[in-house]
């Protein structure tokens, strides 16, 4: 029987990214993958998606040219070739976690894993088994999308993002089911490709774990784009009608019926925990998820868990934080994670991105804060790029100047915040950063003058802001 030190259930961005963390400190490590090392994030999510949503903005821009002074004659979507470019990006990637693992000596089992106890594992690889046997287990195995009861799934018409994901054609009009960050990356995809786009949410606000101020701006932008949103209207089935599909929604207590081509479900994830053991060897769980103290260890001793199978912050880099942090408590640290500072992102057009907490949640917890914002309106850059769009909102406590949330509606917000996640991270004040030099021009600068702004002393902002 083969032994290590640690073995790493689940292949995705949180488990390689522990198995060579693991491998670094000098450990003996196994890593099991019942599909594509990479995980959803690489294969069937954050790369695959954003790839295609490159393309969109280039069409996006290309449709805008004459507003640069550049005359595009035709244009067509080669959605064959966007698909090959997509995959071809994928597979470099794949290709690559694949050689980091191997590099670092870390060994790669291609095959389903099921704890048997808490240090063992039993691994199916083509129909064969075999048990490995490690000091420590670290369960990564993920989740996949969730699709309600009610729903016909036949991954043709009603789909979720696994098959979007895959489109052989751009299909004349679309309902997406799901106001959050995966509904609303597609939902700007579609219409781009020219889809006609119904996006509706059960909540009252699309992106409603964002600040509301935010939402609103999106919501705004995605309805000058031709997007029709319905929030507060819950979805009480889908299902495929001939080739076509049909919704049956309730709208303020009235029950309606929508058809579109396809119904793209994107309503939440549920974790991968089902036939790897996790009851059977007694460890606690939570709605599915898999109960973890501050140190990310289970129930069961020598188990640890992380990334989307714990539940929390359902994101790429935030389990692959875990993976480091739970890989350095098992071999001696005794670290934890401060969420609040975890940044995240949503990739429409233009991008949402936040760190900390939104103005309702400082409200709900007491604070006496106050607010800085900047628009993109009035940065150099941005209206050289042609991206005007959008604003940076700073909310600060009043007496220490404590950086409580930070939050961005612009062009390239994922690129922009990190300095204010930065800042946070190392408990600076608003100061910190208000101070600091700029290139100018630059989009930074609007997260700049949007601290400036905290205290009243922003150099470049309109009196009256229109967000």
């Amino acid at each position: 029987m083969d032994r290590y030190e640690l073995i790493v259930l689940g292949g995705g961005p949180g488990g390689y990214v522990a198995a060579i963390r693991a491998a670094q400190l000098g450990k003996k490590v196994a890593i099991i993958e019942k599909d594509k090392f990479g995980g959803v994030c690489l294969n069937r999510g954050c790369i695959p998606t954003k790839t295609i949503l490159s393309s969109s903005h280039l069409l996006d821009l290309i449709k805008r040219s004459q507003e640069f002074g550049i005359k595009v004659g035709s244009y067509s979507i080669d959605i064959i070739k966007l698909m090959e470019r997509k995959e071809k990006i994928v597979s470099t990637l794949r290709k690559g976690v694949e050689f980091l693992l191997k590099s670092n000596d870390v060994d790669m089992y291609k095959g389903f894993g099921k704890l048997i106890s808490n240090n063992k594992v039993e691994v199916e690889v083509d129909g064969t088994n075999q048990i490995i046997e490690g000091d420590y287990i670290l369960i990564a195995t993920g989740s996949e999308a969730l699709v309600p009861s009610a729903f016909t799934y036949d991954k043709n018409v009603v789909i979720t993002s696994d098959e979007a994901l895959d489109m052989k054609n751009i299909p004349g009009s679309v309902i997406v089911v799901g106001g959050s960050a995966v509904g609303l990356e597609f939902a700007t995809i579609y219409s781009v490709f020219g889809a006609n786009v119904t996006l509706i949410e059960m909540l009252p606000q699309i992106a409603p774990t964002e600040d509301l101020e935010i939402s609103d701006a999106l919501l705004k932008s995605m309805k000058r784009r031709g997007i029709d949103i319905k929030t507060s209207t819950k979805v009480l089935s889908a299902e495929t009608v001939g080739s076509a599909a049909e919704v049956e929604i309730e709208l303020e207590g009235e029950k309606q019926k929508l058809k579109a081509d396809i119904v793209l479900v994107a309503v939440g994830r549920e974790p991968n925990t089902q036939g790897i053991g996790a009851e059977e060897i007694g460890l606690e769980l939570e709605r599915g998820y898999i109960k973890v103290d501050e140190r990310l260890k289970t129930s069961r001793p020598n188990v640890y868990a992380i990334g989307d199978v714990i539940g929390g912050m359902m994101l790429a880099h935030v389990a692959s934080h875990e993976g480091i942090v739970a890989v350095e408590n098992v071999f001696g640290e005794s670290k934890s994670i401060n969420y609040s500072n975890a940044p995240s992102c949503i990739y429409t057009d233009p991008e949402i991105a936040s760190v900390g907490f939104s103005e309702q949640k400082c409200k709900e917890m007491g604070y006496d804060y106050k607010v800085g914002k900047f628009p993109f309106s009035a940065n150099g850059k941005a209206l050289g790029e042609g991206e005007r769009e959008g604003f940076v909102k700073v909310i600060s406590d009043v007496k220490y100047g404590e950086i409580l949330g930070v939050h961005i509606f612009g062009a390239h917000a994922s690129a922009i915040l990190h300095e204010a996640v930065v800042a946070k991270a190392s408990d600076l004040v608003v100061d910190s950063v208000s101070e600091v030099i700029h290139i100018h021009p630059s989009l930074s600068e609007t997260v700049m003058e949007a601290f400036m702004d905290v205290d009243g002393i922003s150099i470049h902002n309109p009196k009256r802001v229109v967000l």
